[in-house]
């Protein structure tokens, strides 16, 4: 892949898993809390109730 100037995103698909977004620098890290606290309580990922 190319380098990437200022305001280009590239995404890329990671696990819905702790690990997953322990492995991601997500921006900003107040959303990188509340996922990994929701993931953590079972309200994300396969334990999810729907």
């Amino acid at each position: 892949m190319g380098t990437l100037s200022r305001g280009e995103y590239a995404l890329e698909e990671v696990p819905l898993t702790v690990a997953g977004l322990d492995g991601i620098d997500l921006e900003p890290g107040e959303i990188a809390h509340v996922l990994r606290g929701a993931l953590e309580a079972g309200a994300l990922g396969d334990g999810a109730a729907v």
